[in-house]
């Protein structure tokens, strides 16, 4: 995951790291549990950009 970071560290527009992130989870997932099922199909609604917390919001006033 530390590539991908830095992937999109260096290009934010090309590399949708939420997407890989959910896509490693999913496939760890299947290869540790005994039925071989993934992540929920619902599992991406977790954060939204309204929960999470950016510098733009933070006052320096």
């Amino acid at each position: 995951m530390d590539g991908i970071q830095l992937q999109w560290a260096l290009d934010p527009t090309r590399v949708d790291m939420a997407a890989r992130m959910r896509a490693y989870l999913d496939r760890l997932l299947r290869s540790i549990t005994v039925s071989g099922t993934g992540l929920p199909s619902d599992a991406h609604t977790g954060l939204t950009r309204a929960h999470v917390r950016t510098d733009s919001d933070v006052r320096t006033d």
